[in-house]
């Protein structure tokens, strides 16, 4: 159970407790930027000097506490694709104290090398064969050939909570094959005593024993009595004082009996000051067969320790090898304590408040001298805890003002737009609108993203630019894997329904080059914003555009457009929440943006395309697409303005479109934009002697599918039904990589691709039977099953192109209403060079049932396998 992440990643472990002997830049490649699986500035932690024989550069992490370090992990600098540095080996080193050597950790083949990491995004984790207990870490790179390197890394174990911090004793003996040595000590070692250091007999491993030949494995450590001599001590110290109940010996015999006929105990009491005095107790313990157990060749001893020993911070066991046992095998010696916590708290406060104590005391003695002695003395005990109390007002009363000064510095502190490692909520401002939710976490999302090689040209097709896919090298570089977001905490929520059916507004919309030069009067976000009243019933929309006044009664089709007549992203669920968002700038500066052209206009909303410099990224001259809710729009659409804000600011996902800033003053969002098109531009522009069946064009297919079971996947999680999955809604970029946004029902050019039904767009090719009632999660799965089914046609055909949307709907209709085998299914036929297997996944996210459908998560998983076994 002692895997858990310490800080890296997430952030616990803050920036001033990572440093580094040299960066190479420290603002962009310094040590804080070495956290895992994030992107932060330049992406990794690289030292100043190349690698290679006799330099030595370190990354050092300093833990709180002591911990136990059973894992760790590497990764390169990726560099959102700009990255090309690695580490194929490295070091770990460990320091326990402060004034202590730093140790170098050895596996149990005596190895200090650890492997590292073969490309620049894998990350790869390196369990430690005995754990070791560490306060600070160094992370060496070495290589023997000189190189560039960067790291990425991250500790794993838990926090030490106790008890003992070294042992000594002699070294082990070779038996027959088996060097029976502490390998994995960490301590001083001579020829005659190994001090210092902890090793197998505390590491919480128990070694093996092969039965049928009794052959000993590595965990074992054995003295030989004709080397060391009849008897073996070995002495524990511990970290502070203890209340022993017993002490587990696990040993191994040749014979029938113990490998020891006795063992001399010895534990050091405490003084009354709390230091080690000369006082201590003894006994001998001779094993029985009440206090031994057999398992298995392996013999567990207890011995219980006596009941008068109050304390003891050091304990020495004496072996006494019995004359028909040449051997002494031991593999774990377990001991059976508690602290004593009054007196070690007693202890610490008092070395705290040592000055006032001794003053206290000094003054008290004085006093004493001069009063008569028929009065009763003050004692000392008493004279302590007085004045710990008072310490402990006084310490109480300063976190007081501290916490005091820090709230008004939070309430007064402006929103700005700053990088930091863990990713905060964006604008307090709109975080006073909401009521208080419960918030959830989902821990466990973590995404990988498909790239090719930044080498790959481009080449013009009419108004788009895509790179020139490779036939011969596109597999050996697809797979990538991202993992460089950071884990956000977001709502998760169940299936939604439109039990009202209740429409967004109307999704009429027109194409104009035009934009609006009325002058209106600046409405104030803050005032305005602030007399809404949000109720509980308001439905959560990620990626909408708005939801209008007007409000449908139809009996089928629930409206999925918004205010600016893009599909309209929801929950499952009517609450509205209030969830842990990125660092979003706001107050967009205007003269950042230019190139605008509008591309959609709605009764309340506006939507252009144009050019923003990212000032928070360095990203110059990004697509962009703007959101301008109109001022003449009802309260109401801003509510629903705010709603798609507060989903955008929390999601974070490579295959997902983010929100890059949002105006206050003037209510409009930003959201990021493709250069190349979509996904189904892309395939109508390739060449058409590129063979369907050419396996990078299967590699390529595989890893566009992977993309987007990846994205869905984190919707899932969040409990967002997209409800337009399509490869009109996949923007396509020139690293290969695929991004799901929300806007394609708004351009003409895919009007043909929707069923205008009662002023309502429809995606009717795309959608199952249940949908047309309501929407869920699995009718994604469906429209997913859809639009693999474009993707290896080549986005060529229209779904069902036999069929008119009216007989399409007449056949879902029935659908719903028979209950026969023949009709339980619409199934696209099998693309051309698809596979069997694929074929038969489509067939399952295609059934007539919700709850056969597979589960998205499998679908992802089933892709990354197939990319991985399409490169091997």
């Amino acid at each position: 159970h002692c895997h858990s992440a310490l800080g890296m990643e997430s952030g616990t472990i803050p920036d001033s407790d990572i440093t580094s002997s040299s960066s190479h830049d420290s603002s962009s490649v310094g040590p804080h930027m070495a956290r895992i699986r994030t992107e932060l500035e330049g992406g990794a932690w690289c030292p100043d000097k190349q690698i290679g024989p006799g330099i030595y550069e370190y990354i050092q992490i300093t833990l709180s506490q002591l911990n136990y370090i059973t894992m760790v992990e590497t990764q390169g600098r990726f560099g959102n694709g700009q990255g090309k540095e690695y580490t194929e080996w490295y070091q770990v080193q460990y320091q326990r104290t402060d004034n202590e050597e730093w140790l170098t950790y050895r596996t149990k083949n005596n190895k200090t090398v650890l492997n590292g990491n073969i490309n620049t995004y894998l990350a790869e984790k390196r369990l430690m064969t005995s754990p070791i207990l560490a306060k600070r870490v160094r992370f060496v790179p070495y290589s023997t050939r000189w190189r560039t390197i960067c790291m990425r890394v991250e500790l794993y174990g838990c926090p030490f909570y106790g008890g003992v911090v070294a042992y000594s004793a002699p070294p082990g003996t070779r038996f027959t094959d088996v060097k029976l040595e502490d390998d994995t000590y960490d301590g001083t070692r001579s020829n005659a005593l190994w001090f210092g250091g902890i090793g197998k007999l505390v590491d919480g491993q128990i070694g093996e024993i092969n039965v049928s030949n009794k052959q000993l494995s590595s965990g074992w450590i054995g003295w030989n009595r004709h080397q060391i001599g009849s008897f073996i001590v070995l002495q524990f110290y511990f970290d502070v004082s203890r209340h022993f109940k017993s002490i587990n010996i696990y040993s191994h015999s040749q014979s029938s009996s113990l490998p020891y006929q006795s063992i001399h105990i010895t534990m050091y009491k405490l003084s009354n000051d709390l230091q080690e005095s000369n006082d201590f107790v003894q006994w001998t313990h001779v094993p029985s067969s009440s206090s031994s157990l057999k398992k298995e060749g392996i013999t567990i001893d207890t011995i219980m320790c006596k009941t008068t020993v109050p304390l003891a911070s050091k304990i020495d066991l004496k072996f006494q090898l019995t004359d028909d046992n040449d051997w002494l095998f031991l593999t774990e010696i377990t001991f059976d304590n508690s602290i004593n916590t009054i007196t070690t708290a007693i202890k610490n406060l008092t070395s705290l408040c040592k000055d006032a104590c001794v003053s206290v005391i000094s003054n008290n003695q004085t006093n004493s001298l001069q009063q008569s002695s028929s009065a009763k003395p003050t004692t000392l005990f008493g004279i302590e805890w007085i004045a710990l109390v008072s310490c402990g007002i006084i310490v109480c009363f300063i976190l007081l003002i501290l916490l005091t000064f820090l709230r008004f510095y939070l309430l007064n502190r402006k929103s700005y737009c700053k990088s930091q490692q863990v990713q905060r909520s964006t604008l307090k401002e709109l975080e006073a609108l909401t009521e208080n939710q419960a918030i959830n976490t989902y821990d466990d999302v973590s995404s990988d993203i498909i790239t090719l090689p930044s080498s790959i040209k481009t080449q013009s097709m009419g108004s788009y630019i895509y790179p020139i896919t490779s036939t011969t090298s596109v597999g050996s570089h697809f797979l990538s894997s991202q993992n460089n977001s950071p884990k956000e905490n977001y709502a998760v929520i169940d299936t939604y329904c439109f039990n009202q059916h209740n429409g967004s507004g109307d999704g009429r919309t027109t194409t104009s080059s035009s934009s609006d030069n009325s002058n209106t009067q600046q409405t104030s976000f803050y005032s305005d914003w602030s007399k809404l009243n949000l109720n509980n019933n308001s439905t959560f929309h990620y990626a909408s555009s708005d939801i209008t006044q007007e409000f449908l009664t139809d009996d089928l089709f629930p409206n999925i457009q918004g205010l600016f007549g893009t599909n309209l992203f929801h929950t499952s669920d009517n609450t509205y929440f209030n969830r842990i968002s990125r660092q979003i700038q706001s107050n967009v500066n205007e003269n950042k943006l230019y190139g605008l052209k509008k591309i959609s206009e709605s009764v309340n909303g506006e939507i252009y395309i144009g050019k923003y410099d990212d000032e928070c990224t360095n990203n110059i001259n990004k697509s962009v697409l703007i959101k301008i809710v109109k001022s003449t729009s009802a309260i109401a659409c801003r509510h629903s303005f705010i709603n798609e804000f507060n989903i955008l600011s929390t999601l974070s996902h490579p295959n997902i479109i983010r929100l890059c800033g949002v105006q206050n003053e003037h209510m409009y969002l930003i959201q990021e934009h493709g250069d190349f098109g979509t996904l189904q531009d892309y395939y109508r522009t390739l060449t058409t002697t590129l063979a369907t069946n050419d396996q990078s064009m299967q590699t390529m297919n595989y890893c566009f599918a992977y993309q987007l079971s990846s994205g869905l996947d984190y919707l899932y999680h969040c409990g967002i039904v997209h409800g337009d999955i399509a490869t009109r809604n996949c923007l396509f970029y020139q690293d290969y990589t695929i991004k799901l946004s929300d806007h394609a029902m708004v351009l003409e050019k895919y009007s043909n691709e929707y069923w205008q039904y009662k002023n309502k767009k429809i995606p009717l090719r795309w959608m199952p039977s249940d949908a047309m009632v309501c929407s869920s999660l699995k009718s994604d799965v469906y429209s997913f099953g859809v639009c693999l089914w474009e993707i290896w046609n080549r986005c060529h055909l229209l779904p069902h192109s036999s069929l008119s949307n009216y007989e399409l709907y007449l056949k879902l209709c029935q659908i719903n209403k028979q209950s026969t085998n023949e009709l339980k299914s619409l199934n696209l036929p099998l693309p051309p060079d698809c596979p069997k297997e694929i074929y038969d996944l489509l067939c399952e996210c295609w059934n007539y049932e919700q709850d056969k459908r597979p589960q998205i998560s499998d679908i992802c998983i089933y892709f990354r396998r197939q990319i991985d076994g399409c490169i091997m």
